[in-house]
């Protein structure tokens, strides 16, 4: 009979792992739909679509929007993720790319 609640309880924490691992992917593509839509409302305000094209500065604010949002959504739902390497790792990789060379100060 042991073996089998052994079996069971091994069974169950696998479960666990696995919804853990599906609510971060579900986050982390969240997130990412989210920088995505914001970069393309950026371009709300253009007049003619020779207006829109590739631009660092607006995708650098998309990635600071999304990792602002990151923030925030993880401050308010912090009892929901539990595995913090994992909370941190997801935050990190919204915020993972550099802001481009024109828009960076100068250290004094």
């Amino acid at each position: 009979m042991s073996t089998h609640d052994d079996h069971s309880s091994a069974h169950q924490e696998t479960q666990q792992k696995n919804r853990s691992v599906s609510m971060y992917i579900r986050f982390g593509a969240m997130i990412l739909t989210a920088v995505v839509i914001m970069y393309f409302v950026m371009f709300a305000g253009s007049w003619e679509w020779s207006h829109i094209r590739l631009s660092e500065s607006r995708i650098f604010m998309a990635l600071t929007m999304g990792g602002t949002m990151v923030l925030i959504m993880l401050g308010w739902m912090l009892n929901m993720y539990k595995n913090t390497k994992a909370a941190l790792r997801n935050q990190g990789c919204s915020e993972g790319l550099k802001p481009p060379a024109s828009s960076r100060l100068l250290a004094v």
